[in-house]
């Protein structure tokens, strides 16, 4: 006989309840995700000043033009590097600005390298660094170019060729608005050093670091430092129309390693369960397939919370509420690449060499994996979590080269506040200035030892075809971009009156 099951009035009561609690509670939830959505707002607009901002003529784009023409390529491997355009590029830098060399002393570090010095006002506050590098990259596949890539070409209103944005843009900026303001006869309150190295695009060890430490050895403790790596981007966030100002306060760490496996060799004919090929196949696929997991923190975090009010609401929902629908966010980062970079530790195997003929088994396999560390993490970690993930003692993995990521400097310091308002200055109040993680590395991160504020920032505007062009084909810069590169240096140096004394 079958139990039937009885039901007292005082449980169906409690059901009923319990059911309602939790539709209280639910109710309330979606009531205080609403008000925390509704709480984030758009500032208010940022009172831009009436300012003088210089006016380019029709000669500070042909500098531009002439400085690519130097191929100041630089080179990883000892006795490559060709002096001889290096040494015309300064040659003309000393023609093209007399004044800068006039007034700011010189010195030479590593033959190539220069660290220039403009004496303050004010000895006792804190100097500046400025930085920009000489050096380029390769131009591979030149035929492919609209134009040669050092011709320095001047054709549609934009200035064409290799370093035109990667970073002569900067380096010949700068310059230009020291120019200018010499000329009125301005001095700065505090000393204003430049920093321009020679080997940025292989790391900066004989360049920049070598500055580093001959100021260090002067015992020289910077206010801040402004280098490349930011930009004004249009139309990255569809959601908001208005140009961004990426401001890079942190940059990630950079690993290269090497997974070697080796096997007998012998004939094809004959092959083993497992090549020296595919056992590094197999570590590199299992790389790809347990990406290092993402999270939010630092700059990407404080870039999406200062983005977030002009943001549609559905995205302004989950950003202001990421104590509960942060995996929301992550996994709407992991579906774009250059997001998901932004959350998480990077994989990218880069080259393999294996094999001399296609009957021969390899003796020897080797993958190159480049590895972008996000700030928080560190090389041996990473490092460690590599191995473990590969898991095989066939594989021996190496270190090539490693350098940490950098430090996050202060968005709430007087130095980001007189750099964002430089940026409005000379580019428009309407421009939203917020932080941001670079994916790359710089030359600015040898400099953290003597300074906590370190910014990246030149004003180019960029979109994503034009970010395809660093370090690709058809490099250029519109002589409009040219012209905002020059006023956010010369506004900013104006500026440096303004900054208190820390």
């Amino acid at each position: 006989m079958p139990l039937k099951r009885v039901e007292s009035p005082l449980w169906r009561s409690a059901v009923r309840r319990g059911g309602l609690g939790l539709l209280i509670i639910l109710a309330l939830l979606i009531i205080g995700l609403v008000v925390n959505t509704l709480l984030v707002t758009v500032p208010p607009a940022h009172d831009v000043r009436a300012t003088d901002t210089p006016v380019l003529d029709d000669a500070a784009p042909r500098r531009l033009a002439t400085a690519v023409t130097f191929p100041t390529v630089s080179s990883r491997e000892p006795g490559m590097l060709d002096p001889a355009p290096f040494v015309a590029l300064d040659a003309f830098l000393r023609e093209a600005f007399p004044r800068v060399h006039e007034h700011l002393s010189r010195t030479d570090i590593g033959e190539l390298s220069h660290l220039y010095e403009w004496q303050g006002r004010d000895p006792e506050l804190k100097p500046v660094l400025l930085m920009a590098h000489q050096d380029v990259v390769p131009a591979v596949d030149p035929e492919s170019w609209r134009h040669p890539p050092f011709s320095g070409t001047i054709e549609d209103g934009f200035v064409w060729g290799r370093g035109a944005m990667d970073d002569k843009a900067a380096l010949m900026g700068c310059l230009e608005a020291i120019e200018e303001l010499l000329s009125s006869g301005f001095q700065p309150a505090r000393t204003v050093y430049l920093a321009f190295g020679h080997d940025e695009e292989v790391g900066g060890a004989t360049g920049a670091y070598a500055i580093s430490q001959h100021l260090a050895a002067r015992a020289v403790r910077l206010e801040f430092v402004l280098d490349e790596g930011g930009f004004i981007g249009h139309g990255l966030l569809p959601a908001i129309e208005a140009p961004i100002a990426f401001v890079g306060t942190a940059e990630k760490g950079y690993l290269t390693l090497e997974l070697v496996a080796e096997e007998d060799g012998g004939h094809s004919s004959r092959p083993p369960a497992q090549t020296a090929i595919g056992i590094v196949s197999r570590a590199v696929a299992k790389l790809e397939d347990r990406p290092f997991p993402s999270r939010l923190n630092g700059a990407t975090e404080e870039m999406f919370e200062q983005l977030a009010p002009y943001m549609p609401f559905g995205q302004r929902l989950v950003i202001s509420n990421k104590w509960l629908l942060a995996p929301a966010l992550l996994a709407m980062l992991e579906s774009d690449a250059t997001m998901a970079a932004l959350a998480r530790t990077t994989t990218a195997a880069t080259m393999f060499e294996a094999g001399e003929q296609d009957n021969v088994l390899a003796r020897q396999a080797k993958a190159v994996i480049n590895l972008r560390i996000l700030p928080g993490e560190s090389v041996d970690a990473t490092l460690e979590r590599v191995r473990n993930v590969v898991d095989d003692p066939r594989v021996r993995v190496r270190n090539s080269f490693a350098t940490e990521p950098s430090p996050t400097s202060s968005t709430t310091s007087a130095a980001y506040d007189l750099l964002a308002t430089s940026i409005r200055e000379a580019i428009g109040g309407d421009v939203i200035v917020v932080p941001y993680l670079l994916l790359a590395g710089t030359d600015s991160r040898h400099f953290a030892p003597i300074s906590d504020d370190i910014y990246r920032f030149v004003g180019l505007s960029l979109t994503d075809e034009d970010i395809a062009r660093y370090h690709g084909i058809d490099e250029r810069i519109s002589i409009r971009d040219y012209e905002k590169v020059v006023a956010v240096y010369y506004r900013l140096l104006r500026n440096l009156d303004d900054l208190a004394p820390q």
